[in-house]
């Protein structure tokens, strides 16, 4: 039987503060979705929401970390009839209020059952429909109504399109067939011939169009029967069809992978553009379409958006013209697959698809590409400033990698089989060991962990390459190590925990609690403490493992706030607080007695709550926290960060205004903003306002012309009393808001 139900009071979500000590950094030049309202054009993204203003060109980001949007990644968009947006992304509904304000709805508030929002689409004159992952909702601005099951009992589970039909409900796609759901609770099945939808939607003759998401790719019409279409029997110029769109004059809009087709609503006469047709579309790998009713298509990329006009002229012209080309990246990152981040020397080094150096204000100041242009797995940086570096390959699929080593600029191959003398395949661990007293010693040695023929460790003293002797119960590679305070070397590997003096190994697999170690660091008390995967077919747990030297203690989820037994990464910070990131549960923090978990949703800007790496800056004591293909987040335990939410390139190379974040946040009396006018902008007018958290203007800081350079502004909060304010800048046609905390 058909199941619904519930219908709810809307209750507002609140905004946590804790968030105020939360950046990201991420790579967000990967679109997902475009919307408009009025003269703006909304961009979703992978990294956070873009508004591009026609009307004065201005842009503006918002993400986590300026802004109350609840999660950076934005699956769909879509605009009420009273104008307003509403995004859906991986941690709830949001709505746009002003600026940077938006209203949650998620599981939090009662709202939704699932904070996984794929799809929002409006049904004009009725109502918002949502797919979750685990439900198809309805929302009349009142009451939420929810679907789990339809009326064969087939549950509504991961929703791959929904499409609204004014006055009657909304069309989707399930478990590869099309059905519809009316406001009377009914639903109809298509009998859908394909394999699934990427698209769907309308035309002026009411004619369904289903993109199918099969290898054959094309698209099925519904008239009186279902038909196929694709490049053998229509003017289609590529089979693959990634979405369908239909506009106010209900013309449908095929979009391919570079360019979209368009067939109208008055008979079969087709337009194409492509980069074949057009130039202006060359090198566009297309990723999202939106026809607007009066006339504007937006068509954006993997790489640029791009806003079109349409022209008509008695009928459809294919005529478009360009009216803004911007760049959606906020930060130095080229992607949000990040890998490793080490601090040498008041630098930090990022392994993503390639290496980049970012100076201590985090601008970038040199990428390297790997060897084998694959992305960057492993790598650390010695004494010396040379970058070791390993692309990233697989030890139990046998995938090799290159391995390589860059010195003031030269990257060199480096031949392990040559080296070591015997054949390899990989190299999956690299760490450097300072061997000296001091940290500022020149003396260390180079340590990997190599798969191949044979598996094993090496490690090179600055003349040669050494490997453990060929005896029994070696370690078989490494994925991390620390040396104790009596200068043992203990090594975390997947066949167990070993220890090294420097003459003999110890194997502790019959001893340590965990068999396959993940990681492993020193706390400030010279405790030990190893992350473990667990391994449920062999009876191994996971979990976090202390060793004070004599005795071993393992911390699970039934006996300590451990929200995961795959512990992936540990750090431990300048106030002795140990972080533990988890492969599904988020981090645990933890400072004796006390533990919290810090997952995504909670107490975090985190997109998801799996953990590759938590890094340590001890100079600022920012933890750096690596969110699998999400990009980085860094957190500050005293709220105060060094790092700016949106960073560009030098000055000298860059052609965009930066407003930088300010510091200290939170702050009790006053705080300082600073912006870089770059000299390709020449003389603009400038303007720095401070709002509070209801919009109004309580200080202008700011109001004249400015030339090229880089200024800062000192803020004084006399007379405000605690919360939340912003701050805008407006300089020529750029526009930004951040977000602040003025404590008592």
């Amino acid at each position: 039987m058909k199941k619904i139900y519930f219908i709810i009071t809307l209750v507002m979500a609140t905004f946590t503060l804790h968030a105020q000590r939360w950046i990201n950094l991420t790579y967000t030049n990967t679109v997902t979705s475009i919307a408009r309202t009025g003269t703006s054009w909304w961009v979703g993204t992978t990294g956070g929401l873009m508004k591009y203003d026609t009307a004065d060109q201005s842009v503006t980001l918002y993400n986590c970390g300026n802004s109350e949007l609840p999660a950076d990644y934005i699956n769909d968009l879509t605009v009420d009839d009273n104008g307003t947006l509403w995004v859906a992304t991986h941690n709830g509904l949001a709505r746009h209020e002003n600026g940077p304000q938006f209203s949650v709805f998620s599981p939090a508030t009662g709202s939704l059952y699932s904070k996984n929002v794929l799809f929002a689409r409006y049904e004009k004159g009725k109502g918002l429909w949502i797919a979750t992952d685990t439900a198809l909702t309805f929302y009349d601005g009142n009451t939420w109504l929810h679907y789990f099951e339809d009326d064969q009992g087939n549950k509504l589970e991961n929703i791959s399109y929904i499409y609204p039909v004014p006055g009657y409900g909304v069309i989707y796609a399930n478990d590869n067939q099309i059905k519809s759901l009316d406001h009377n609770g009914k639903f109809s099945d298509s009998q859908f011939p394909g394999t699934g939808a990427r698209g769907i939607a309308y035309d002026a003759m009411n004619n369904l169009y289903v993109a199918d998401w099969n290898a054959n790719g094309g698209f099925y019409e519904q008239t009186s029967s279902w038909n196929y279409f694709d490049r053998d029997n229509s003017p289609l110029p590529d089979n693959q069809i990634y979405d369908v769109r239909n506009d106010g004059r209900m013309n449908v809009y095929f979009l391919h992978n570079n360019g979209f087709s368009m067939k109208t609503g008055s008979g079969n006469y087709w337009n194409i553009e492509t980069e074949n047709t057009d130039n202006r579309l060359d090198g566009l790998i297309t990723t999202a379409i939106y026809p607007d009713t009066i006339g504007a298509l937006g068509l954006a990329g993997g790489l640029l958006p791009y806003t079109f006009k349409e022209s008509y002229d008695g009928g459809y012209s294919s005529y478009f013209t360009f009216s803004s080309v911007v760049n959606l990246n906020k930060s130095d990152l080229e992607s949000n697959s990040v890998w490793s981040v080490i601090f040498r020397n008041g630098k930090k080094y990022i392994g993503t698809r390639s290496v980049s150096i970012w100076d201590v204000d985090n601008h970038l100041i040199k990428r390297y590409n790997s060897v084998s242009n694959n992305p960057i797995g492993s790598m650390d940086v010695d004494i010396f400033g040379r970058i070791w570096c390993a692309d990233r390959g697989s030890r139990n699929e046998g995938t090799g990698t290159s391995f390589a080593m860059i010195d003031h600029g030269k990257v060199t191959d480096l031949k392990l089989d040559s080296i070591l003398g015997f054949p390899i395949s990989g190299v999956d661990a690299i760490q450097w060991e300072t061997t000296g007293i001091s940290g500022n010693d020149t003396t260390g040695k180079l340590w990997i962990s190599y798969y191949g023929n044979r598996d094993g460790i090496a490690w090179y003293n600055g003349k040669t390459w050494n490997t453990f002797p060929d005896t029994t119960r070696v370690p078989q590679g490494f994925t991390q190590f620390v040396t104790d305070n009596n200068g043992v070397k203990w090594f975390a590997t997947m066949g167990g925990i070993y220890s090294y003096d420097g003459k003999k190994l110890t194997d502790y697999w019959n001893i340590a609690p965990i068999h396959q170690a993940t990681c492993v660091a020193k706390d400030k008390n010279g405790n030990l403490w190893f992350g473990g995967k667990p391994d449920e077919q062999s009876g191994w747990k996971g979990g976090l493992a202390k060793f004070d030297g004599s005795t071993w203690i393992l911390d699970d989820k039934g006996n300590s706030s451990l929200p995961d037994m795959y512990v992936t990464s540990i750090a431990v910070d300048s106030s002795g607080t140990i972080w533990a990131g988890t492969h599904n549960g988020g981090i645990l923090k933890m400072k004796w007695p006390n533990s919290i978990v810090i997952s995504q949703g909670k107490d975090s800007p985190l997109d998801n709550n799996d953990i590759v790496k938590i890094a340590v800056d001890i100079a600022t004591n920012d933890v750096w926290i690596i969110n699998r293909n999400a990009g980085i987040f860094v957190y500050n335990e005293n709220g105060i960060l060094h790092t700016a939410v949106q960073n560009q390139l030098d000055t000298q190379d860059n052609n965009q205004i930066i407003l930088n974040q300010h510091y200290p946040n939170p702050f009790t009396e006053s705080t300082t903003f600073s912006f870089i006018i770059p000299k390709t902008q020449g003389t603009v007018p400038v303007s720095v306002n401070v709002y509070n958290i209801v919009g109004q203007k309580v200080k202008t800081l700011v109001n004249s012309r400015k030339t090229p350079g880089k200024y800062s502004v000192q803020f004084h909060a006399v007379g405000l009393i605690p919360g939340i304010y912003f701050y805008q800048l407006k300089a020529g046609n750029y526009s930004a808001f951040k977000k602040m905390l003025l404590i008592h």
